[in-house]
């Protein structure tokens, strides 16, 4: 179920590139908090990491959770009166 909202959210996306991540490895090999040997950083940050849905090539950036958020809103109030949280 939470993939479909991740899906409705990437298929109306006002961002260009909706799967492209904030944060990467400078290659392939290298991820988001990769550092040399020295303790140089070998990854790069997106200019403008509130428009990106995703913050590393796994994990939905804040943008991306509160998106998904949105879509679910309704129904979570529906399930925590039903619970009786």
């Amino acid at each position: 179920m939470l993939t479909s909202y991740f899906i409705h959210c990437l298929e109306n996306s006002t961002v260009m590139n909706p799967l492209q991540p904030c944060c990467k490895g400078v290659d392939l090999k290298d991820f988001c908090g990769s550092v040399d040997d020295k303790g140089a950083r070998i990854y790069s940050l997106c200019e403008k990491p509130e428009f990106s849905l995703f913050w590393d090539t796994v994990h939905p950036s804040q943008n991306g959770w509160y998106e998904v958020y949105m879509m679910l809103q309704a129904s979570l109030g529906q399930l925590i009166q039903e619970k009786n949280f």
